[in-house]
């Protein structure tokens, strides 16, 4: 994989990627100004892409510290950017470099991602930002670097024309890639010698025996059995065997076949996982919890089944933590009167959120919530609905 330093172009500017690393000891994935603490407001957006869709490609890991040299304005082009450098944080990074001073190729990339992974179309001002981006191309040609321009496909036609331009310059290679895994391949196909990106490999195929088979109709010759023919009074006595042990065998299949029916007709509750994260400091807000000027106390897990009612303190209450134990994929749907808290767009305007097997979702709220009974629902593609009942005290 070549040196490659990522540039995440916006129309006030262009930022570059200063780190990209895991860090244990963050309770949320961030992105923040290099050199300092504090995170931007995207970066919400960034733990639940980080937490969420991210997870497809690597279950495991800490949260992502992405640092800029910048701040990014309002809107999602950020995203593709964003998790390509989790890509090279991931899987290679020692091929992520802070400046261009230190890399072989310059990576320009902007877009926005959905649910799995795969860019999306929208208007992302390509043309003025390519504008401003010209003096950075120029320094990198003079440096020898490669030039990779990325963006999604089936833009509008000012984008496109812009891409094209670019293009046709010969000396700018234009990515377009449908999901983030083939930009990752792309990425990584250029230099033979690298490690291989993340990708789902098919189990190879059992070697063939060696050893010839036989024709079945000489595998039961009476020949196998000596040369001595079986006496009439051995076959008589299997015979007799034979009759109670098939007997035994149907009422053993019958038995377990019955069971399986019980079994599968039984539906199994859905479950959910719940962690409440309170203020430290009860004279703070979650105001200050946003801005880096306050802190969370650890919190466990509190298990939950459909049905159940938990209750949680109101005061201090700036982040709950949703976790899918259900075994299989879910769609969630918060309280209203909890989701108009809500940081995250996604928590605030669909009525639905989907959570694969496993995922955990961080809701952080702007305040702390009503002192009211509140209920989740959940609804799972095998039609099973659930309820869960938060009672905020």
């Amino acid at each position: 994989m070549k040196k490659t330093a990522i540039i995440i172009p916006t129309t006030a500017g262009l930022r570059r990627v200063c780190s990209a690393r895991f860090r244990e000891e963050l309770p949320v994935s961030l992105i923040r100004l290099d050199g300092s603490f504090t995170p931007f407001s995207q970066s919400q957006a960034a733990h639940q892409l980080v937490d969420g869709p991210l997870r497809h490609l690597a279950p495991d890991g800490h949260s992502f510290d992405l640092a800029l040299d910048g701040d990014i304005e309002d809107g999602r082009s950020w995203e593709l950017g964003f998790s390509t450098a989790w890509g090279f944080a991931r899987f290679w990074p020692a091929s992520l470099a802070s400046n261009l001073d230190k890399a072989e190729r310059l990576l320009w990339i902007t877009g926005a991602i959905d649910m799995d992974l795969a860019p999306q179309a929208a208007a992302y001002f390509i043309a003025d930002k390519l504008k401003l981006s010209q003096a950075l191309f120029e320094q990198a040609r003079q440096q020898g670097l490669e030039i990779t321009v990325v963006a999604p496909p089936g833009l509008g036609s000012d984008d496109e024309a812009a891409l094209s331009a670019m293009s046709d310059m010969g000396d700018i290679q234009v990515l377009r890639p449908t999901s983030l895994q083939s930009l990752f391949d792309a990425l990584s196909g250029e230099d033979s010698t690298s490690q291989p990106g993340p990708r789902q490999t098919t189990p190879p195929a059992k070697a063939m025996d060696p050893t010839p088979q036989r024709d079945a109709s000489t595998q039961a010759e009476p020949a196998e059995f000596g040369s001595a023919a079986m006496p009439q009074s051995t076959t008589n006595r299997l015979a007799q065997l034979a009759l109670p042990m098939a007997g035994g065998l149907l009422l053993l299949t019958l038995v377990g076949l019955g069971l399986m029916w019980a079994l599968a007709g039984r539906t199994q509750p859905l479950t959910l996982g719940l962690i409440a994260h309170h203020l430290v400091d009860d004279t703070k807000t979650c105001g200050d919890f946003i801005f880096g000027q306050a802190n969370l106390s650890p919190a466990v897990q509190q298990d939950l089944q459909d049905g159940d009612s938990l209750a949680l303190a109101a005061q201090g209450l700036c982040q709950i933590e949703i976790v899918n134990t259900s075994g299989q994929a879910l769609s969630l749907g918060l309280p209203p009167a909890l989701s108009a808290l809500a940081l995250h767009d996604m928590f605030r305007q669909e009525a639905k959120i989907p959570m694969v097997e496993g995922a955990r979702l961080a809701v952080l709220v702007s305040a702390f919530p009503p002192k009211q009974r509140m209920a989740m629902s959940v609804s799972a593609a095998s039609g099973a609905k659930g309820a869960f009942t938060l009672d905020f005290q």
